[in-house]
């Protein structure tokens, strides 16, 4: 299994790691690492997202009682 990593030299490089006698190499913890890192990252983006439209829709909600009020009085 490998993973791609940044351009060195114009040339794409794979790091490989290898199960060896059960132990993991440091390349692999890394990348474990990584991608639990980028899992938070992606949930805390949508949290933030639906956050941020729940909150619009409030603040719609609020104008739009805001209007009816002010054709009452």
């Amino acid at each position: 299994m490998g993973y791609l990593t940044a351009k060195k030299n114009n040339k794409m490089e794979f790091v490989l790691f290898r199960v060896i006698s059960g132990k993991k190499t440091k390349e692999h913890d890394g990348w474990v690492a990584l991608e639990c890192l980028r899992g938070r990252l992606l949930a805390e983006r949508q949290a933030s997202k639906v956050a941020k439209e729940q909150a619009e829709s409030l603040c719609n909600k609020f104008n739009e009682l805001e209007k009816k009020l002010k054709r009452r009085y």
